[in-house]
């Protein structure tokens, strides 16, 4: 079949594993977003997914692929092709001066893999992409569900006795096959931090391979939906997405039975396309591809949704749904199963914040807290751990063993020095045993980053250091002036984020003025907090004392912890730092009275 004229000169080419013209799926949401991107910049997007059968769920689930694809360019369907047929095609762009300048492989779910292979190794010398969506790369069951009802993400069960293990061997083959063909030129992207490090526990040799980028960015900000209902008002609760068993559809109807039982004052919503009805349950049709690509995120508003159940079983590699939930400003209830969606409802702030009620407990001990500052400091030490932050836990330390160490005097501080060496070797050896007895994955995920700095000498993340490179090019380029306060993230569209680094992004965006100027305002408000800290020492005041170290606290974490996150870009933990300059700047009652008393 003859290709229609194209307006394009460079193009990207794409495998999905389904027709995302029409399907509503968070990969289908992903390749559609990509191709308005792709096609508002005048590159061509040429699209192939397979035509199979399939039928039953589960291990029943039998697909059967035809060996044709339908071809589409720039979201236009042209044709049913052969894997030839599409090699024929591309061979007619190339002779009409049309240039592939990378692929990007969405899926090959339904697809014969060494076919997509074959059709792949004709396109050379491009970069290849591949979007882990889920983790069919890892077992034929995308969900890694042992027998569809347990979870075996983690890795912590055997594979012997899962309906899906026969199969499990001969479809790895084949994929391992597929991704060593493109090792030498293919990048891994997975769209959250859970994705990447559960992915590479199975594939740890293109761990370097291996980038974060995050499917959205939020704009804005909604400010509806945040009236406190009225007691007569019934609460408005919803589901969200497909009426299946792994994305926790049997446990919403088990909550609204249970809610009916007891007359609850429950409004309950379903928002998607699933055809079961449901006694008490009102459907809201909700359908990507005739709505629009905003359409949950404008029914969840319309009707007003307090709070949305996102209970999936599985480990989900990112959800769609949790995004449009937060923008709609609806709480989220998660199981602690269901991956990326307990630990992005978790993350928001959360270390920040428990670090910070830390070392206010600290500063304040000696008056405020002090019965109860050793029990409370565990208490959140432990919450922290849970969070399974390495960096935010590092610089916490660094700040609390700053305020002790200062705190002391004289021959007091050498002895303060030593237990301080101390209490570094003794917490690395608690921390493997708790996290060898208890399991807990984000204590395990610290102490290997604890260990790997110790014998290897770096925990380096393949996209932060992309992000400081391409910093570092915006300074080059504009050394004096920069290129504009928080322009990293418009110039660099291809991640869309700041660069988690505040020296960097400051140097980079504001050039060597602006970061002069922030770093000497930075250093003289440390410094000067920091020999306050002193003066209170010797006039005995600890009241005072307190707040003051509280105060160089903040700012001391504040600044280590803008070596690997953006703190002065998130407004949250800006208003916090500036509450510490404050403190630093108000006069203290002690050193009036001992003029006073001087006098």
């Amino acid at each position: 079949m003859k290709i229609p004229e194209c307006k394009f000169t460079n193009y990207i080419f794409v495998v999905t594993g389904m027709s995302y013209i029409i399907d509503s799926s968070g990969t289908s949401k992903v390749v559609k977003a990509h191709e308005d991107i792709f096609c508002a910049n005048g590159i061509g997007y040429i699209t192939i997914f397979p035509i199979s059968r399939s039928r039953g769920e589960g291990a029943n689930w039998h697909c059967t692929t035809t060996g044709c694809y339908g071809f589409t360019i720039d979201g236009q369907f042209i044709s049913v092709m052969t894997a030839k047929e599409v090699l024929n095609s591309i061979s007619e762009l190339d002779r009409a001066g049309k240039n592939c300048i990378g692929v990007l492989v969405h899926h090959i779910i339904r697809t014969d893999i060494a076919e997509v292979e074959w059709i792949l190794e004709k396109i050379k010398d491009v970069p290849v992409v591949y979007y882990l969506h889920d983790f069919y790369t890892c077992c034929i069951n995308p969900n890694l569900m042992k027998n569809d009802n347990q979870s075996c993400i983690d890795r912590d069960i055997p594979c012997e006795g899962c309906y899906y293990f026969g199969k499990k061997a001969e479809h790895l083959e084949k994929v391992r096959h597929f991704l060593r063909a493109f090792e030498n030129r293919i990048t891994f992207v997975a769209p959250a931090e859970y994705t990447k490090k559960h992915w590479i526990a199975f594939y740890p040799e293109y761990a370097d391979k291996t980038i974060v980028i995050s499917h959205q960015k939020a704009i804005g900000e909604y400010s509806g939906n945040k009236e406190t209902a009225l007691n007569e008002e019934p609460l408005r609760l919803g589901f969200v997405g497909a009426q299946k068993q792994i994305k926790g559809w049997d446990i919403f109807k088990k909550v609204v039975a249970a809610a009916e039982d007891a007359g609850c004052n429950y409004d309950f919503y379903y928002f998607g396309n699933g055809s079961e009805k449901v006694d008490g349950v009102t459907a809201v049709n909700v359908d990507i591809a005739t709505q629009g690509k905003d359409a949950m995120i404008k029914n969840l508003k319309e009707k007003r949704i307090s709070a949305v159940f996102l209970v999936c079983v599985c480990g989900e590699t990112y959800s769609y749904t949790t995004y449009e939930s937060h923008a709609a400003n609806c709480y989220i209830f998660a199981m602690k199963s269901g991956g990326n969606i307990p630990y992005t409802v978790e993350k928001n702030h959360t270390s920040f914040f428990i670090s910070l009620g830390i070392g206010a407990v600290f500063c304040f001990k000696d008056t405020i807290y002090k019965k109860s500052w050793s029990f409370l400091m565990a208490i959140m030490f432990s919450g922290l751990l849970l969070t399974g932050k390495r960096g935010p836990i590092v610089f916490l330390l660094v700040a609390l063993l700053s305020i002790y160490f200062f705190s002391g005097y004289g021959k007091d501080q050498i002895i303060r020095f030593v237990k301080i060496i101390g209490i570094i070797v003794a917490a690395v050896v608690l921390l493997g045993i708790i996290a060898n007895v208890t399991k807990i994955d984000g204590i395990i995920r610290i102490y290997d980053a604890v260990y790997e700095f110790l014998t290897a000498g770096s925990v380096d993340d393949a996209g932060r250091n992309q992000l400081h490179e391409q910093a570092l090019r915006f300074f080059e380029e504009n050394p004096i002036f920069g290129i504009g306060w928080t322009n990293f993230r418009v110039m660099y569209s291809f991640r869309s984020t700041h660069v988690h680094c505040i020296y960097l992004q400051l140097l980079c965006e504001t050039g060597l003025v602006g970061f002069g100027i922030f770093v000497t305002f930075f250093a003289t408000r440390l410094i000067n907090t920091l020999s306050l800290v002193r003066e209170t020492r010797l006039t005995g005041n600890m009241q005072e004392g307190g707040w003051i170290k509280f105060s160089f606290f903040i700012q001391l974490y504040f600044l280590l912890y803008g070596i690997t996150g953006n703190p002065l870009y998130d407004i949250e933990e800006t208003i916090m730092y500036f509450f510490a300059i404050g403190i630093s700047y108000l006069p203290l009652l002690s050193s009036d009275n001992n003029i006073a008393g001087e006098e």
